[in-house]
């Protein structure tokens, strides 16, 4: 029906997922960004730092991202624009890789090129690809992929350049995001459903090379050595060693963001992630859990298991359906189909909240799990094509096309108008005022758009709502305040609002250091040098390593008995 080359193919899966982000020139740096951007790149003097420092919280081990960022500074500096057209370009290249994959398991480049459509054009994985610090699944993915194939192959020719090229793309994955880890157990599975896989039909000699041997077509089997697979997975084993030794010397502390203890809670979070992780494979959307997963000290502020019938109703349907379509690939025995849901299972688990870095509901996440999903999609259409009684009807085949077709459409136009929201925190934050109005974080962090983009009396007034709502709310102190030093520089009177915010955090955090050093900060702008002299030297009895108190010290001509020592 599409008599098309496999070239004509992939061009075609390019150019249209690269249409529904044309928009990437328009976008600046959202959230996480302006800490990696603004600290961590530019504290990086060579690609050899990468492998020695941490992300923003010191807490994921991600190299391979960190040295990508560092080019990146390097060619376009602060234009967003450079970043987000090579996160463009990387998320075209993981859709190739994902092509490439595909195309060993069906034997064919027309399904493969359907999956990996569905797989790039999915609206969901805008977070990923419209998000700088989207790209850690991205790059994940490419190597994934890669991984993959190159252990095909392995399968296939037995050969060990392929257990090495296999094991170096799986080292790569690894230092680009931790959910690689579970690469190894999909191989495993290829392994054991090698033998129902299509194959290549096996070389026949000729009609006349018969008559020449005088005897019958013959197809020899050879047995194929199982050394290549074996030191395959040694090698793995052995990249996840050396990785996560690695990340033992570098890292320097054990952030965690599990807010679940019990194992009961645990365990009714990952039901409660696994539904809306298949429900938002087919919506997209989800942002909002930027705001209501984030973890402050007040619980009731934070993503909670869900209470009504209804939400656990909504979370079962999706997963009793997922079930279902296991179920049904068993019996019909499609060892692809199997590939793609146990596949999207495995890579899914690191965000089921059963390891310390991940409990909460995370889109990104389903990165490389959705592609997998798409792969038992596709195998699932071939099926029923399959299907004497369906291929009998009429043009099932146009039928099944202007579905297909259907889906790209609606997908790829949510895929542009969600590529929208994230132009810059702004944009991003007021798209979710519906779900999460009454969060102090959500008025913390629209607050901090407003800041980015120098609206400070706009950013003071949401962040004083925050501390409406979470009196205990630290940060929004610190950044109000900083919003009326800023306003200071044309008003002097902001300044005695920012002593105002400080002096009030100082109720709740009557031993809090940083707060007495924001307020000598601010007496020393109003040229109050004796006022501005007491609180740096109250700040240094609270806090005597603290760096920037004795820059401040310093500053002033102060000397303390026993601050050199």
């Amino acid at each position: 029906m599409f008599p098309l080359s496999r070239t004509a193919m992939l061009a075609g899966v390019l150019a249209i997922t690269a249409l529904a982000y044309c928009q990437f020139f328009t976008h600046g740096f959202v959230l996480d960004d302006h800490d990696l951007l603004d600290r961590v790149i530019p504290a990086m003097h060579s690609p050899v730092d990468a492998f020695n420092t941490g992300n923003a919280f010191q807490s994921y081990y991600r190299p391979v991202f960190l040295t990508s960022l560092w080019v990146d500074n390097m060619l376009f500096g602060a234009q967003g624009w450079g970043y987000h057209a090579m996160n463009v370009i990387l998320h075209l290249l993981a859709a190739w890789c994902a092509f490439l994959f595909a195309e060993r398991l069906f034997r064919r480049p027309l399904p493969a090129a359907a999956a990996a459509l569905l797989f790039a054009i999915q609206p969901v994985h805008t977070e990923n690809v419209s998000w700088i610090s989207g790209r850690t699944d991205i790059l994940c993915a490419i190597f994934v992929f890669l991984a993959l194939s190159a252990f095909y192959d392995l399968l296939e020719r037995r050969k060990l350049k392929d257990a090495w090229l296999a094991a170096l793309y799986f080292l790569l994955a690894l230092g680009s995001k931790e959910t690689a880890i579970v690469t190894p157990a999909l191989c495993l599975i290829l392994v054991m459903v090698w033998s129902a896989l299509p194959k290549s039909a096996p070389a026949i000699p000729d009609a006349e090379t018969q008559k020449r041997r005088h005897r019958k077509p013959q197809v020899l089997v050879r047995r194929q050595s199982v050394k290549p697979v074996v030191l395959g997975l040694v090698l793995f084993a052995s990249c996840a060693g050396a990785m996560l030794l690695l990340r033992s010397l570098v890292m320097k502390s054990d952030f965690t963001e599990n807010t679940f203890t019990t194992a009961g809670a645990q365990w009714l979070n990952a039901v409660r992630c696994l539904g809306m992780y298949l429900q938002h494979s087919v919506i997209g959307g989800g942002y909002e859990y930027l705001i209501l997963g984030w973890r402050i000290q007040d619980p009731s502020f934070n993503l909670a298991l869900p209470t009504e019938t209804v939400d656990w109703v909504l979370i079962a349907v999706p997963i009793a359906s997922y079930l279902g379509a296991l179920v049904a690939t068993i019996v019909w025995k499609r060892s692809v189909t199997a590939i793609g849901l146990l596949g999207f299972m495995l890579f899914l688990v690191p965000a089921l909240g059963f390891v310390p870095i991940q409990s909460i509901f995370s889109v990104r996440f389903l990165y490389i799990p959705s592609f997998f999903l798409t792969l038992a999609f596709v195998d699932g259409v071939l099926a029923l094509l399959a299907i004497k009684a369906i291929s009998r009807v009429p043009r099932a085949t146009v039928i099944l096309s202007a579905g297909y077709a259907v889906i790209i459409l609606l997908w790829g136009y949510g895929t542009f108008t969600q590529d929208t929201l994230w132009q810059n925190d702004k944009t991003l934050f007021l798209s979710m005022k519906n779900e999460a109005a009454e969060s102090p974080v959500y008025r913390f962090s629209i607050a901090n758009a407003y800041r980015y983009l120098g609206e400070y009396r706009s950013a003071a007034g949401e962040f004083s709502q925050a501390i409406e709502i979470y009196p205990r709310y630290r940060d929004a102190y610190i950044n109000l305040g900083g919003c009326y030093m800023m306003m200071g520089q044309r008003n002097e009177d902001e300044y005695k609002e920012a002593i105002t915010t400080y002096e009030g955090a100082l109720k709740i955090f009557p031993s809090d250091p940083r707060f007495y050093m924001l307020i000598g900060d601010a007496y020393l702008r109003t040229g109050d040098r004796d006022h501005a002299r007491l609180d740096y030297s109250m700040a240094y009895s609270l806090d005597k390593t603290s760096l920037e108190v004795r820059k401040r010290l310093d500053m002033i001509h102060v000397e303390i008995p026993g601050m050199n020592n």
